[in-house]
């Protein structure tokens, strides 16, 4: 009677649709008509007090038989603070999915943008490259007899530095061109795949006697390209970085953590201090200078593809004893069905 703000003579006189709310009307006939054929219902209803105003409420009611006539038994909790709260939620949900909606499409365009920026600078340095390294050339060749030694050491190193900057650029225009290239996703034997990849490895630096491990058996469902791509740089960076090791082993494998397939590939090699991990995968940013070959975007475009592939790369790494670097690719559950691998001999 307190809820509806009646005395409990008048109350006990109403009829349960007269205490219903004009918009629950049609609502509250479908209830009854469950009631009368299930003997049974529950539900949530809006009703309305003495004075009109409309409050929600939860109800349980039940068919039962009172001296030989039917009665319909109703026990009815208020839940106007529950509806409150909800209402609150789904608004709070609602601004939150606008808000993120709003900064991806921010981040999109700016990645648009820096791509964009970051393919145009690239394509119009080589231009003034070319030049700097063809006027070079011509100096060498047609002034190389009246230039002393250091003057052509100069200009050796003027060309040798323009062809670093040229692979640069070329490094570069892949790293923008990651984000652009549309996948096509197949499943791939990343056994053999590693296998090919170190072959070359070997085949160009024959002199160097490298323990390969490998134990992967499952396929990735994967763009081909990408994928190979990410591979030629892990174990591009494992063989790099185990030059001066005196028994280098390199390992490309696998381990399942909740159905989920995590590859990792693992050398022994100079490793580094994990306080310097976070600048890892950042492009041109290299953690042993110039002791060691290379652009210092390798990691970088690795972390784009395995983005694309809407998985994540990490890496545990000690000085002196080497690093692993973990990775998923997680766009489908065929990355869990088996493969026949290549068995190294």
């Amino acid at each position: 009677c307190d809820l509806y703000r009646y005395d409990k003579d008048t109350f006990l006189s109403l009829d349960p649709s007269q205490l219903t709310h004009p918009d629950s009307a049609r609502e509250f006939k479908t209830y009854l008509r469950t009631i009368k054929n299930e003997k049974t219902c529950f539900g949530e209803i809006t009703q309305r007090r003495k004075d009109g105003e409309p409050i929600d409420v939860e109800f349980h009611s039940s068919q039962i038989d009172y001296q030989g006539t039917p009665h319909i038994f109703f026990i009815v909790h208020d839940i106007r603070e529950r509806k409150r709260i909800q209402n609150e939620l789904s608004a709070h949900k609602t601004q939150l999915e606008a808000a993120v909606k709003n900064r991806t499409k921010e981040l999109e365009s700016v990645n648009r943008e820096l791509e964009s920026f970051s393919y145009s600078v690239s394509h119009d340095l080589r231009s003034p490259l070319r030049a700097i390294d063809g006027y070079s050339k011509l100096l060498l060749e047609d002034c190389k007899d009246k230039l002393d030694e250091d003057e052509n050491t100069l200009l050796l190193r003027i060309r040798e530095n323009t062809a670093r900057m040229g692979r640069l650029i070329n490094h570069l225009l892949d790293l923008s061109r990651l984000s652009r290239t549309d996948l096509t996703f197949v499943n791939l034997d990343l056994h053999q795949i590693a296998e090919e990849i170190i072959d070359e490895l070997e085949q160009n630096e024959p002199e160097r006697q490298i323990d390969f491990l490998c134990s992967v058996t499952h396929t990735a469902y994967a763009d081909a390209e990408l994928a190979r791509i990410a591979l030629v740089n892990l174990l591009q960076n494992a063989w790099k970085y185990t030059s001066k090791v005196e028994h280098p082993v390199i390992e490309f494998g696998e381990y399942s953590n909740n159905e989920q397939i995590i590859y990792f590939v693992k050398d022994n090699g100079v490793g580094f201090d994990m306080a310097y991990a976070d600048k890892l995968f950042s492009a041109f940013n290299r953690l042993h200078g110039r002791e060691y070959e290379g652009s210092g975007i390798g990691l970088a475009t690795v972390q784009r593809i395995v983005q694309r592939h809407q998985g994540e790369i990490w890496v545990e790494a000690e000085p002196g004893k080497g690093a692993t670097f973990f990775f998923t690719f997680n766009l489908d559950p065929r990355n869990t069905t088996k493969a026949i691998g290549v068995i190294r001999a």
